[in-house]
């Protein structure tokens, strides 16, 4: 059966119908056992092209987590696929035999769980989904609570035969934290932020990070306030979740598909105090978890958890390796360092990076993207040496571009890499990503910029 088509009167039918056709053609490979599970959800425009998102039902009741995107370039071609689509669904009943509560039922026992006396302050929201849960898929109620107390949005996934409550989560957000914009030594005290995107339950668990302290338990507030001292441990918890949260909004701002395919392999975990005075951060994809040191002390690295672009470079490995994750090779982990350093850079605005990890060891900063190596003649064979390379060819192209250009064009290089990727590859992206976007307009500046660098664009192995 054919996927439904959009409603009569929806803008850009050319683009979707493209997508929908592609879809038909390539359903086998990418896993589409069930075209007509699929329903149009929206267009998007945007300066690289159409983005169209379509929705996988069941019976008619939408799945939960099963939203497929198809990306069309500016000429109307499909350059990506991404989302999740769910090749075969059974939906058990677990408990079929008991009698299936009711609408009221499932409101009032959700209501019941917030406690005594919980107001609305607005109308009560219900769905009836499909949800994927670990033991098969089954049909749940989605009930939503606008209460003023306990404030939020409550929202509750309920199971309609044994009535057993399978998650809730509140969608309000208003806590507060206090962190460091940027650093200890670069700012003159910590400031106190919103805690966007927390899911609610008291604890730094939100849409883009879970935060785990290694030394201690988790900090946990029931009305939002997470306002801790600097040389208190939850601290680095609250500079974890704030940063994390951030470089999860811009580069989801930057590419709304990563909410859905990042959300597919699990929320990140920041864990703060990793390790026994470690002098390390790291990104793991294995666990997908980001890892944050103490730092030795004296003469060693400073707490790195302090730091926002130490935390920012290690989100856009965990970022690279969800769009592109079989890069391998000394150039490619070259490559990979370097993307880290320049959104680690690029999101405080500074192209110097750990100046407070290494201050006390005496030095003014780890690494510095105003650099002036070039390619091939200051090859180390070290990642994070040679990642300056690429990192100050990228902060360059922000001085020449302008940060928010600059910013995207990197963004959308990386899905241009191949397995083996090369310098040259990188460069190749670039030009790429402009032409997708911007017509080609900026070929010869970026050419001119990234060439300082000893970085030339070859046209010849353009595809």
């Amino acid at each position: 059966m054919p996927i439904a088509p959009p409603p009569a009167g929806v803008e850009g039918a050319p683009n979707i119908t493209e997508a929908i056709k592609f879809l038909h053609a390539h359903g086998d490979a990418l896993g589409i056992r069930d075209p007509s599970s699929l329903q149009f959800v929206r267009l998007w425009r945007s300066r690289s092209g159409a983005h169209i998102r379509f929705q996988q039902v069941y019976q008619s009741l939408p799945v939960i987590g099963a939203l497929l995107d198809v990306h069309l370039d500016r000429r109307g071609a499909v350059c990506m696929v991404a989302g999740v689509c769910h090749g075969r669904i059974r939906v058990a009943h677990p408990d079929a035999r008991l009698p299936a509560i009711t609408k009221k039922d499932a409101i009032r026992r959700a209501l019941e769980d917030l406690g005594r006396g919980p107001r609305l302050r607005a109308q009560v929201k219900y769905y009836e989904l499909v949800y994927p849960a670990r033991d098969g898929f089954r049909t749940v109620y989605k009930i939503v609570l606008p209460v003023s107390r306990p404030l939020g949005n409550w929202v509750y996934l309920v199971d309609p035969f044994s009535g057993a409550i399978l998650n809730s989560y509140n969608t309000m957000r208003f806590a507060r934290g206090r962190v460091y914009l940027t650093s200890p030594i670069e700012d003159r005290s910590f400031t106190v932020v919103a805690l966007d995107r927390l899911r609610g339950q008291g604890g730094l668990r939100g849409a883009h990070v879970t935060v785990i302290n290694e030394d201690f338990p988790e900090a946990r507030s029931e009305n939002g306030s997470f306002l801790y001292a600097p040389d208190d441990t939850h601290f680095d918890e609250v500079m974890a979740y704030y940063h994390v949260d951030r470089a999860g909004a811009f580069f989801r701002k930057l590419d709304p598909s990563l909410e859905r395919v990042m959300a597919a392999e699990g929320c990140i975990r920041a864990f703060v105090h990793a390790g026994d005075a470690m002098d390390n951060a790291y990104y793991d994809p294995s666990t997908d978890g980001i890892y944050l040191g103490d730092g030795g002390g004296a003469e060693r690295l400073n707490d790195l958890a302090k730091e926002a672009a130490v935390v920012y470079h290690e989100y856009t490995h965990a970022v690279l390796g969800c769009v592109n994750p079989h890069l391998k090779g000394t150039e490619a982990d070259a490559l990979h360092e370097g993307y880290a350093d320049y959104y680690g850079c690029s999101l405080t605005d500074d192209p110097q990076i750990g100046e407070w990890v290494v201050a006390s060891a005496g030095k003014p900063y780890l690494r510095d993207l105003t650099n002036r190596k070039r390619y091939p003649r200051d090859l180390e064979r070290e990642a994070h040496a040679d990642g300056e390379i690429w990192g100050g060819g990228c902060w360059d192209l922000r001085r020449s571009l302008g940060a928010e250009k600059a910013d995207r064009l990197v963004y959308e290089s990386m899905h241009f890499l191949p397995e083996f990727a090369r310098f040259q590859d990188a460069v190749l992206g670039i030009v790429q990503a402009d032409e997708s976007m911007y017509s080609g307009r900026g070929r010869e500046g970026i050419a001119e910029v990234l060439k300082e660098r000893g970085l030339n664009y070859d046209s010849r192995r353009k595809v």
